[in-house]
């Protein structure tokens, strides 16, 4: 049975309850905002219900499936969510399941709502498809996802440099304002990531005075200093690899990932964090040596769940452990450097 696109959904149905289930990253929490702002608009009498994977967990498991079947929503609107086709196909045995996300895992798998890997971030894809004026909020998610590398997109940078003359902001400010709004998952806080969202429908520039994200940021920049005060395991059988291994009660995994592979531009950047019970691993790279989605297509080949775009690849490990996992990686990641 088709469904109804999803504007025709809210417009036409006005269904009593719909669940938002976004990513925990900036590009999630600003295409949450993005939605409740619609929903809001058209509908002011759906009940919206948000829900998260939890953090670093890229697909849902039974609890929260359980827990999101009970709502009884009309609808389950996926954002940012770079979820494995099994984990849609069992959210819809009980919801209507809409789409939106630019990653590769997602963007194939032709769901209703919005798939597509050519946009720079899910807010700007979603911005789109609601066919509104760019606002500030909307293109965080791409100043976040892509950083510096956004810059060399020729469609997408100069709507960014047109929002940011409009607000009068510079580059170091719209990055600065992710790095705050990324603080609340990093420090494993839900709460804060659902005040994040409310702050950005109203005006994402208020995050860079107040105090509850500067503290957040003040504590993240210590621990963030002291894991990556450390040299890179250097391989003998190629110059195009570094790997790090973090430990730290704090996810900081993707943000110190990034941080590495700025510090080296022209290596694939190969990275692990155990936390809260999941073994991780990312695989960055800002050249073009590897394509990273091989190597999420490597990983799922060997039992695992992972996900990614053609500049990162993440990991989670679900049957191997890390000390299992980890030369496995490192060889596949060797032979491809080797090509």
């Amino acid at each position: 049975m088709a469904h109804p696109d999803f504007q025709e959904f809210i417009k036409g149905q006005q269904p009593a309850k719909v669940v938002l289930l976004y990513h925990w990253d900036v590009d999630g929490l600003v295409s949450c905002a993005q939605f409740k702002d619609y929903i809001e608009k058209e509908s002011p009498n759906t009940q919206i219900l948000l829900e998260h994977p939890t953090i670093n967990r890229y697909f849902l498991v039974e609890e929260e499936f359980q827990r999101i079947a009970e709502y009884q929503a009309d609808a389950v609107v996926m954002m940012d969510f770079n979820a494995p086709l099994d984990t849609v196909e069992q959210l819809e045995k009980n919801n209507i399941v809409y789409v939106f996300d630019n990653h590769s895992q997602t963007a194939d798998i032709d769901r209703p709502g919005f798939q597509d890997i050519h946009y720079p971030s899910a807010s700007m894809l979603i911005n789109d498809y609601f066919m509104t004026p760019l606002s500030l909020a909307s293109v965080l998610g791409a100043v976040g996802d892509k950083e510096e590398e956004i810059m060399d997109d020729l469609k997408f940078w100069p709507m960014i440099e047109q929002v940011m003359k409009d607000h009068n902001l510079d580059w170091d400010t719209m990055q600065r304002i992710t790095k705050l709004g990324d603080t609340m998952y990093m420090l494993g806080d839900s709460s804060g990531m659902e005040d994040t969202i409310e702050l950005f429908r109203r005006d994402p520039r208020d995050i860079l005075t107040h105090e509850r994200y500067l503290q957040n940021e003040k504590y993240i920049a210590i621990e963030m200093a002291r894991v990556l005060n450390q040299d890179p395991k250097r391989y003998a059988e190629t110059d195009d690899l570094v790997a790090f291994g973090f430990e730290s009660d704090v996810s900081v995994l993707s943000e110190a990932t990034r941080a590495k592979a700025r510090e080296f531009a022209d290596k694939v950047v190969f990275t692990w964090q155990s936390k809260g019970g999941l073994d991780m691993i990312y695989v960055r790279t800002r050249s073009k040596k590897i394509d990273c989605r091989d190597v999420t297509e490597f990983a799922r080949s060997l039992g695992q769940n992972s996900g990614g775009k053609p500049e990162v690849a993440g990991i989670v490990l679900l049957t191997e452990t890390m000390e299992e996992f980890l030369p496995k990686v490192e060889a596949y990641l060797i032979e491809q450097l080797s090509k």
